[in-house]
C-alpha cells in the first residue's frame, strides 16, 4: 500500500507540472498568433489603401 501511495503522489506532481507548463506554452503561443493576425490585418489594410490610391 505504501508504494502505491508514493507512485500516485509522484504521478500527480508530474502531471500537474506538465499541465502547467503546457498551459503557459499554449497561452504564449495563442497571444503570439493574435499579434501575428493583427499585423496581417494591418498589412492587408495598407495594401488595400495602396491599391485604391
Amino acid at each position: 500500500v505504501k508504494t502505491e501511495n508514493n507512485t500516485k503522489k509522484k504521478f500527480n506532481v508530474n502531471t500537474k507540472r506538465k499541465f502547467n507548463v503546457n498551459t503557459v506554452y499554449y497561452r504564449e503561443l495563442h497571444s503570439r498568433q493574435i499579434k501575428v493576425r493583427k499585423i496581417l490585418n494591418e498589412v492587408k489594410m495598407n495594401v488595400n489603401i495602396a491599391d485604391i490610391s
